[in-house]
């Protein structure tokens, strides 16, 4: 039952993030923002790792006891794991991908501010 929250978690609302969050800004400004945005969304996103972590020991514990059957245990484990790993990669894709679009606006923006200042006339003489 947990599991199901957290594959439906991962699906509708972690996967939902990913695909509709998907500029990089025009600016570092607006880049700075969206990577405030991709923070609050990972600490959320905290919370299913945390729940995952708590399924993961819970498997375990059912499989030494004999509750359940160890093989159909521990392949929904890998499952789950799989899934959350997958997540994981993917939203740390995109935090990196943002950095290299903050970094990148960042330096354009020192290069056109270096370059005005070479563009202005040379005072002359007198």
């Amino acid at each position: 039952e947990e599991s199901k929250k957290v594959y439906s978690w991962l699906s509708a609302v972690g996967n939902r993030f990913l695909v509709s969050n998907n500029s990089i800004g025009n600016d570092a400004g607006a880049t700075q923002r969206l990577l405030n945005k991709h923070d609050a969304f990972e600490s959320e996103t905290e919370n299913v790792y945390m729940m995952s972590g708590q399924l993961f020991s819970q498997a375990e514990k059912m499989a030494d006891s004999g509750e359940c059957s160890r093989e159909m245990i521990e392949t929904e484990t890998a499952k789950l794991k799989a899934a959350v790993h997958q997540f994981a990669a993917r939203l740390d894709d995109r935090r990196e991908i943002i950095l290299h679009a903050f970094e990148f606006y960042q330096k354009t923006e020192t290069l056109n501010t270096e370059l005005k200042k070479l563009n202005r006339p040379i005072p002359k003489e007198r």
